[in-house]
């Protein structure tokens, strides 16, 4: 059991309890992590940012729904994402901030070099005040980021087939 903790405790988008139970992977968590939750079958999970939301029903085979808050403005935001895509937003002019992390932030830390700037917000505006400042951030609106995720997951499915065509396995 101490060296499987090792090992996963090493890679990058795995997160940990103190008894080694992973409580977050790669987007999900078990325990509060951010202001994005979702519901799926009944039970409370977190995302890690906004964007995680999106694609994360496709991950799982679920329809989920999705309580935020705006980042700039605190007002809730609310969708229902199927494995398919958004099926339902409020309100309609919900816009994210969005990232391209520097080369090597991801492996330092998820979390803190990407999933801090992915936020939700209630219009372009509220969204254009929060990133006012901060480097490298741009706004998409729904139907981007929306479009953004499906590529993102077709580009893993493809890859997960791929690899299972080839026999291998997942090694970090």
């Amino acid at each position: 059991m101490e060296r499987v903790v090792a090992v996963i405790g090493g890679w990058p988008g795995v997160f940990m309890n103190g008894d080694g139970a992973i409580t977050g992977f790669w987007g999900l968590a078990i325990e509060p992590v951010s202001t994005h939750h979702f519901i799926v079958d009944g039970k409370t999970l977190y995302a890690w940012c906004a964007w995680d939301t999106l694609f994360m029903p496709a991950h799982i085979g679920k329809t989920c729904e999705v309580h935020a808050s705006c980042k700039q403005t605190g007002e809730p935001i609310v969708l229902r994402v199927s494995p398919e895509g958004i099926e339902y937003v409020s309100p309609g002019t919900v816009h994210l901030s969005f990232v391209l992390p520097e080369k090597g932030a991801i492996d330092k830390g998820v979390v803190s070099g990407f999933c801090h700037f992915i936020h939700f917000f209630r219009d372009r505006p509220a969204a254009d005040a929060w990133i006012k400042g901060k480097a490298g951030c741009f706004v998409l609106d729904l139907d981007e980021a929306n479009a953004a995720a499906r590529r993102k997951i077709a580009f893993e499915f493809r890859q997960l087939a791929d690899m299972t065509a080839r026999g291998t396995r997942y090694r970090p």
